[in-house]
């Protein structure tokens, strides 16, 4: 390593981009992917029980918000902070994006898409730091 040349040069602060666990990454991704079939399958259950309409767009959209929130999870390893509470974050905000589709925020739907994207990105970032940590 060369010395700096001056006392400007010294404070300049090096940045190094660590890469990305992509091994975190792929299992959050999944994780979320599996989270929303889960979830897909019980609102088709549901809905054919209870004789309700849903739409393509719906399952789409369910399957892509876990997934975010999976792929927001998994990149986010380097942040430290509890993963409850990281999970948590990722989670309101996908869930409140998801919740904008769905109509009006004075809705309940979407409080509910909220508090579920909570769920799931909670559930998402303890099981990933778990099995990384094994």
């Amino acid at each position: 390593m060369t010395k700096p040349k001056s006392s400007r040069d010294a404070k300049k602060v090096k940045l190094s981009w660590e890469p990305v666990n992509w091994k975190r990454v792929f299992l959050s991704v999944m994780l979320g992917v599996i989270v929303g079939l889960t979830v897909v399958g019980w609102v088709v259950v549901f809905a054919v029980q209870t004789k309700a309409s849903f739409d393509s767009s719906l399952i789409a959209s369910t399957i892509y918000g876990t997934s975010l929130i999976g792929f927001l999870v998994g990149v986010s390893d380097k942040i430290k902070v509890n993963p409850i509470a990281r999970g948590w974050v990722f989670g309101v905000i996908a869930g409140m994006a998801l919740g904008f589709t769905a109509g009006n925020v004075n809705t309940p739907l979407f409080w509910e898409l909220a508090a579920v994207g909570a769920l799931t990105g909670i559930f998402i970032d303890v099981v990933v730091t778990m099995m990384e940590k094994k």
